[in-house]
């Protein structure tokens, strides 16, 4: 990892043997598994479950490497507004993502795709999981919301590969907490 601070982690996430574990234990524990399942399943609705998973673990990874570990996880509030998710898109797919002020560019996509998974858990109007590309975005422009053919409207959709929206982050989280230095709170 080259370039990047390395991530420092505590273990202060309790299990219920009152345990005390980092969320590196609960990545490659817990999430990771899960999510690796859910994307290798060929059910759509579990790689869906996938892709919102990775989504919650990239926003998470991305605070945990550009901001102090107390600040990111005990008090995320005074992070509102010192990062966009054009920042957290650019950190996990890529600097040579393009973004266009008129929203039309894959970068621009991409920053729509995780807004959707974030915040309302599903992908919004417009945009598609396509089991059959093996790109990210595969095509389409951004959608016309109010579009009466719906021909056009399939024409015009944006089609995310679930399989790439998981395991491109997946690969770079895996190698932030192997990175990662662990700090035991005293």
């Amino acid at each position: 990892m080259t370039g990047l601070k390395r991530m420092e982690l505590k273990r202060n996430v309790s299990t219920e043997h009152h345990r005390r574990v980092s969320y590196r234990d609960v990545w490659f524990i817990n999430a990771r598994p899960t999510i690796v399942r859910l994307t290798t399943s060929g059910n759509d609705e579990e790689k869906a479950s996938a892709c919102q998973l990775i989504t919650a673990w990239m926003d998470r990874c991305y605070t945990l490497c550009h901001f102090a570990f107390d600040v990111a996880t005990n008090n995320p509030k005074e992070l509102m507004r010192k990062y966009k998710t054009k920042d957290i898109v650019c950190f996990f797919f890529g600097n040579e993502l393009e973004f266009n002020e008129d929203k039309t560019g894959d970068g621009d996509s991409l920053v729509e795709v995780f807004n959707s998974l974030k915040h309302d858990g599903c992908l919004r109007e417009g945009y598609k999981f396509t089991h059959y590309a093996n790109i990210v975005i595969d095509g389409g422009d951004i959608p016309k919301r109010n579009s009466q053919d719906s021909q056009n409207s399939q024409d015009s959709l944006v089609r995310i590969a679930p399989d790439r929206w998981v395991f491109t982050p997946l690969v770079k989280i895996d190698e932030l907490f192997m990175d990662a230095i662990i700090v035991d709170e005293e």
